[in-house]
């Protein structure tokens, strides 16, 4: 209403319109979305879900998987300790709100594999190293942290029939 309100405004006092430019936007910092912080990708999200209404749906789906992923991505590639858990905690929870969503599913998929291998390349050099217990106990943590997988649940198995 208020939009129409200020067309009819402006069309009484110009003759004609050639162009009208929507400058309405969120104020944010000048970055790449996957270099924003969380507060700044919560903002995003709010700004989005107020907004639901004004967009397609598919718009609205768009910007939702971008914004998600993109997040996943900046978790993941932090450098602390615990980073591509979090993302993956993360993009899990983005699973679960939108389970219909394919890129937030393949991302996830991804994370979990690309953080599964990572893992089993540490059990790796343990093994090498004649640290076949470290080994055992960091597969079983991190069974507990991912779930049973493939590739962790064959390299327990695999440790357990070794002696230290």
């Amino acid at each position: 209403e208020d939009i129409n309100n200020m067309i009819n405004d402006l069309k009484d006092k110009v003759d004609s319109i050639d162009i009208l430019i929507n400058n309405a936007g969120v104020n944010q910092p000048n970055k790449p979305i996957w270099e924003l912080d969380k507060k700044t990708f919560e903002e995003n999200i709010n700004s989005i879900e107020g907004n639901k209404q004004n967009i397609s749906s598919q718009d609205y789906r768009s910007l939702i998987s971008y914004a998600y992923t993109n997040e996943a991505s900046r978790l993941y590639n932090e450098k602390t300790d615990g980073a591509a858990l979090r993302a993956i905690r993360f993009s899990d929870q983005a699973c679960i709100k939108f389970p219909s969503d394919s890129k937030i599913r393949e991302q996830n998929r991804v994370l979990r594999h690309n953080y599964e291998a990572q893992i089993h390349n540490k059990i790796a050099v343990l093994v090498n190293s004649r640290k076949t217990s470290d080994a055992k106990a960091l597969c079983e943590s991190e069974i507990k942290n991912l779930g049973t997988t493939k590739i962790l649940a064959k390299d327990l198995q695999r440790l357990s029939q070794m002696r230290n």
